[in-house]
């Protein structure tokens, strides 16, 4: 009996031993897998990440190009609105905008003026100068109309139609819409142009008080003396 329990202890320690190698071999492999698994996975990552940022970039660069649209779609123009009106200035508006809307940012018509012969539904553009002639300049035939648009030929008096603002006829708005041209420099242009009979050449300009070549050079192109006739 004893020699059977004897054989019986030493295969169950075999079995023992066996089942031990077993389960130790099954764990190295477990844990080889695991190695190669997270060797796998950290090789794959810079690659992943690469992709993830290259998307990410093509991402926004889409955005900033729809963001770009928007605002080329939301811009706005600049207008000088001058002549009878109450506030006569630069105004900012948006790209559709219409005369009637720059006329009310410079506070509206003056009393005075002929507004039946601007046509307040025309589109504005930037850069665009609107003139509200008067009643008075109307009759004169200083503003001249053409009936069957309803809207101004031209600008104002001091405005030749090349565009040129004329030294001797210009309002002291229109002088300010030269460049380097204020308040106080307009109003010397034209003390200047009463005292001496008007200019007779446009580099008299430089006669002026406060305006001197450098001045003069900026505003050359812009500005002529012709009599309007």
């Amino acid at each position: 009996m004893k020699r059977i329990d004897g054989k019986r202890k030493g295969a169950v320690t075999g079995i023992l031993l066996l089942a031990l190698i077993l389960l130790c071999c099954t764990g190295c492999e477990k844990q080889k897998d695991d190695s190669l698994l997270t060797l796998s996975l950290e090789e794959s990552q810079p690659e992943e990440k690469e992709n993830l940022k290259i998307s990410n970039e093509k991402k926004e660069g889409t955005t900033k190009s729809e963001d770009t649209e928007g605002e080329e779609v939301a811009e706005h123009i600049f207008v000088y609105v001058c002549g009878a009106v109450h506030t006569p200035g630069v105004y900012k508006l948006d790209r559709e905008a219409r005369i009637y809307e720059a006329l009310a940012l410079a506070g509206g018509v003056r009393e005075d003026a002929a507004e039946e012969f601007v046509n307040q539904a025309q589109r504005l553009s930037d850069g665009e100068r609107v003139y509200i002639p008067t009643e008075e300049e109307i009759q004169q035939g200083i503003v001249e109309v053409s009936g069957s648009t309803n809207t101004l030929n031209g600008d104002a008096a001091g405005t030749e139609s090349s565009g040129k603002v004329n030294l001797n006829t210009a309002s002291e708005e229109e002088l300010k819409t030269l460049v380097g041209i204020g308040e106080t420099r307009a109003k010397s242009i034209i003390e200047y142009r009463n005292a001496n009979g008007g200019f007779q050449t446009i580099e008299d300009l430089m006669n002026v008080e406060g305006i001197k070549e450098g001045v003069f050079e900026k505003i050359e192109d812009r500005i002529t003396v012709n009599t309007g006739s």
